[in-house]
């Protein structure tokens, strides 16, 4: 994980509950700033997303993107969604009990830009009605 994400970068995102664009703007340039979403930065993507009250379009414009870099470009299987990725995101996602907009974003994303995708995806998909 980068060495800049921080409990204490955490705790002042989290400090009024909201995370605003100027924050999600720094967080991009965090995330992005080897090109590549590790595991460890898109856990404390979802961590923030999970403990936040309100999250900005330009948030949950970064949180769609890092998880398609994370599962779409990585050097196991560019482009698929693997059984073990997308067992990853629906776990994330699922996680607080709570599916939000912006974690639907995700998912929505994500099958727009993959080559393939493990069934579990498509089927959540279906479940949390993205797919019919």
């Amino acid at each position: 994980m980068s060495s800049k994400l921080t409990p204490a970068l955490m705790a002042q995102i989290l400090a009024d509950g909201i995370i605003d664009a100027d924050e999600a703007k720094n967080l991009d340039g965090i995330i992005f700033e080897d090109g590549i979403v590790e595991r460890d930065e898109m856990d404390f993507l979802f961590d923030l997303n999970d403990q936040a009250k309100g999250t900005s379009s330009e948030f949950d414009a970064l949180l769609a993107k890092a998880a398609c870099n994370h599962v779409l470009n990585d050097e196991k299987t560019p482009g698929v969604v693997s059984a073990d990725e997308a067992e990853y995101l629906i776990g994330k996602i699922k996680g607080d009990g709570v599916v939000k907009t912006n974690e639907t974003l995700i998912v929505a994303t994500v099958l727009l830009n993959a080559k393939t995708v493990d069934p579990s995806l498509t089927n959540f998909a279906k479940d949390i009605g993205l797919l019919v």
